[in-house]
């Protein structure tokens, strides 16, 4: 008497199968976080980007703006911006704040934290230079920087117009000023700005 085969799976074939499962399951969940890391990655790198886009457009809007105005003790001819391959000083206007009025500005590059610097006081050319350290306020405007850079193109001396490394005690306003941010990776954002109420112009 022939008996028929009971339907269903083996204990073999149930074997195989949640292997060939478990298997499947871990090359997708492995997919699944190289994924999710790619795009964390990339996400990362867009914040960064943007921040110092940021950092730039300020920069560039700030120092866009600088007035002349006189050097606190100087003459007629020697005017407010004091610049250096690492840090820029200038006068500019403050429109949007409450308090309003002219603000002396310097952004700095801060080695021992990796990140640029603003300092700003009110502009009072009556107060003394050994006073204004109480009147300055201090805000970090990016973090984690490898080095800044400034350089300086208009006429110190002479008819010439040329690029300098820094630019002070002079008679004029440059007319471009370019700012190079480099980060950890090594890559660098950079910006030609123009003065717009530069005398050399």
């Amino acid at each position: 008497m022939n008996q028929k085969r009971t339907s269903g799976f083996t204990l073999i074939e149930m074997v195989i199968s949640l292997t060939l499962l478990s298997f499947i399951t871990v090359i997708g969940y492995q997919g699944l976080m190289f994924s999710v890391k790619q795009w964390q990655q990339g996400d990362d790198k867009m914040v960064l980007h943007y921040d110092y886009y940021q950092t730039i457009s300020w920069i560039r809007n700030k120092i866009g703006a600088a007035v002349i105005v006189q050097t606190p003790g100087g003459n007629d001819y020697n005017y407010f911006f004091i610049g250096n391959r690492g840090s820029v000083e200038f006068v500019a206007r403050y429109n949007r704040t409450r308090r309003g009025g002219l603000y002396v500005n310097k952004i700095i590059f801060d080695k021992d934290d990796n990140s640029i610097q603003v300092s700003y006081y009110l502009h009072h050319p009556d107060i003394k230079n050994e006073g204004k350290a109480t009147l300055s306020e201090r805000i970090t405007l990016l973090s984690n920087v490898k080095s800044i850079r400034f350089s300086y193109y208009g006429r110190k001396t002479g008819r010439t117009a040329l690029w300098h490394n820094d630019w002070k005690n002079a008679n004029s306003l440059p007319r471009l000023v370019k700012v190079d941010i480099e980060n950890e990776a090594g890559e660098h954002f950079e910006s030609t700005i123009h003065i717009a109420t530069s005398n050399n112009v």
